[in-house]
């Protein structure tokens, strides 16, 4: 009545990862089915609700550039598509209930170490050739990255270090955690 009680044991849900998990995320079908993504230092993986292993859904079954050390894969779910990003690739896109392996996202996206959706827009930050620049899509196209054109934007700090988070933390504002400072996306 005051606390938790002893388990009965640990039970594998399912099948192991072929290599320790560097991000992960659930994302949901139109019909309200859960996919569960995960990435590991130089493959992407896609869980089948099945027969609840790992499936390889990199691009063409290949590898990756390896993650930094102090990184993971981020992941943001756009309508339909999944997109994973890391600042050592291409950002990927899967389109649930039609592709087979993740895919370069079309346009011109910037290698980004973080991605969110806030509002209509996906926000990329840690970007490899400036980690203190923030890039957003076009309104409701992710694969428009040209400044200026579609409501896509560009903002580069001019402190408070490399950027590590980007969040949507109400409905069209967003979180930017920066090394040494937060700033809100309005």
């Amino acid at each position: 009545s005051d606390g938790y009680g002893p388990f009965k044991g640990i039970e594998a849900f399912t099948d192991e990862l072929p290599a320790p998990c560097r991000g992960y995320t659930v994302a949901f079908a139109e019909d309200g089915t859960v996919r569960l993504f995960a990435g590991t230092e130089t493959k992407l993986y896609l869980l089948d609700n099945t027969t609840l292993a790992w499936t390889d859904v990199s691009l063409g079954a290949s590898t990756y550039s390896t993650l930094d050390a102090d990184a993971h894969w981020s992941f943001a779910q756009f309508n339909s598509r999944v997109i994973a990003a890391q600042r050592n690739a291409v950002m990927q896109t899967f389109t649930i209930g039609s592709s087979a392996a993740f895919a370069n996202l079309a346009g011109s996206p910037p290698q980004a170490g973080w991605i969110a959706v806030v509002g209509r827009f996906l926000v990329a930050g840690d970007i490899l050739s400036n980690p203190l620049r923030v890039r957003t899509s076009g309104l409701n196209d992710v694969t428009n990255w040209t400044a200026g054109t579609g409501s896509s934007i560009q903002q580069d700090f001019p402190d408070g270090g490399r950027v590590r988070v980007v969040a949507e933390i109400a409905n069209d504002v967003g979180l930017i955690c920066q090394e040494g400072t937060f700033r809100r996306m309005i």
